[in-house]
């Protein structure tokens, strides 16, 4: 993520991420989602909608507040 960072921060543009750039956007999901905006916008995990999951199976499962709602 730190590269991410650095590239947006060029453009005078902000990538939501982990406050710690070793973290990725997995660790940052199951982690509760503490970024270096969450103070404005909240925390990452309270704002997303949908995710791909892969399950221990292998299997691709979608999940949202509708679809496979233990999951997500």
């Amino acid at each position: 993520m730190g590269d991410i960072y650095e590239l947006a921060a060029n453009h005078n543009m902000t990538a939501i991420g982990s406050a710690d750039p070793n973290i990725g956007l997995e660790g940052l999901l199951t982690g509760g989602g503490h970024s270096l905006i969450s103070s404005t916008y909240g925390l990452a995990a309270d704002n997303t909608l949908n995710m791909w999951v892969v399950l221990p199976s292998g299997e691709l499962a979608f999940a949202n507040q509708c679809h496979n709602q233990d999951i997500f």
